[in-house]
């Protein structure tokens, strides 16, 4: 009991410091800023781990932007910018380029010495999106974005939205949370002989929103009586179905009065 008693006194006392100190005249002392915190904290890594050091080996890699159109400002084009993808800051290189087409992307790529590239074209003919999952690189094509009476700042916006939806997919967004080797593990075309064609159901379960969304709705069955009650029904074709429909449809025994209210004037 007289620890329970201790800690209890404690707990007291600290919270009332505050109190007493400015009561003393004395000024709290102001939180820390936030360069102040990492440098109190990088201190403390030093003195208590030696620091940090690079991995050999590390970093490696490039996945390269490279922009081949005037329409949509290339600072639009950022991905390491983003809250998620704060690992990938040094890894994405953004340069001006020739623009690409499904015939010479390859090449491109290769010419930049990226293991990822994304091209920015504004081209009439190409759909809003290419992606070439296992050639390891995409197009985006803010032409085809200026639909619809778009102005200059809706294309930006959507081409912004687009690039973050195509590198998202390029670069393995598109993966399994479980180690299923056909969507997670396929690099080159000898890796799918390995592979079982039955995706993962992480996936297969996300495809149905998209889908349905996209207009494609898989059969959907319902009892015949409840589609009698909604209004829907096709003309019965046996003897039970046209029971059902004789009743759903047949008129009340007591119909419903309508009667007038002198209060409410109806």
């Amino acid at each position: 009991m007289s620890r329970i008693f201790a800690v209890a006194v404690a707990l007291a006392s600290f919270a009332v410091a505050p109190a007493m100190a400015e009561e003393s005249g004395q000024a709290a002392k102001p939180s820390l800023t936030l360069e102040e915190r990492k440098a109190k904290h990088d201190q403390l890594v030093m003195e208590k781990q030696g620091g940090y050091v690079t991995v050999r080996g590390t970093p490696s890699g490039s996945i390269v932007v490279v922009n081949a159109q005037k329409r949509v400002g290339v600072e639009n084009f950022d991905y390491s910018s983003y809250a998620a993808a704060k690992w990938l800051k040094g890894l994405i290189k953004v340069v001006e380029g020739d623009a690409a087409t499904v015939a010479n992307a390859g090449e491109l790529k290769k010419k930049h010495r990226a293991n990822f590239a994304v091209f920015i074209v504004d081209d009439g003919n190409l759909p809003p999106s290419l992606i070439a999952v296992e050639a390891q690189w995409a197009i985006l094509n803010v032409g085809a974005l200026a639909v619809g009476g778009a102005n200059e700042e809706l294309v930006r916006i959507r081409a912004k939205n687009e690039f973050s939806r195509v590198m998202t997919i390029l670069c393995g967004g598109f993966c399994s949370q479980y180690p299923a080797p056909l969507m997670n593990f396929v690099v080159d075309v000898p890796d799918l002989d390995r592979c079982l064609a039955e995706p993962p159901g992480d996936m297969t379960a996300r495809m149905k929103g998209y889908l349905e969304k996209r207009g494609v709705k898989p059969e959907r069955k319902v009892f015949y009586r409840k589609a009698c009650e909604e209004g829907w029904a096709p003309q019965p074709t046996n003897e039970y179905q046209q029971a059902i429909w004789d009743k759903v449809h047949a008129m009340p025994e007591k119909p419903m009065k309508i009667e007038f209210d002198p209060k409410n004037g109806r």
